[in-house]
């Protein structure tokens, strides 16, 4: 899914509907309910590039809850 949309993914949530397609089956046990890497599923929905700026933030936030507690 990755390597068909690199750049913006395949959109949200959209994993378990586009893994049951045949061009990204290998057996017939490859398409489980979720994929077992986290990361590797934000990749394939979002990209690389929306990956990016969901990291971002999410650092950011995390940045901001520290220096809040740390004041």
């Amino acid at each position: 899914m990755f390597e068909d949309k690199p750049i913006f993914g395949i959109g949200t949530n959209l994993f378990r509907s586009q893994c049951h397609k045949s061009e990204y089956k290998y057996t017939h046990r490859s398409c489980s309910t979720h994929p077992h890497n986290f990361y590797i599923q934000l990749l394939a929905e979002l990209g690389i590039y929306n990956r990016f700026i969901f990291l971002v933030i999410f650092y950011l936030y995390l940045s901001k809850l520290l220096i809040k507690a740390i004041l």
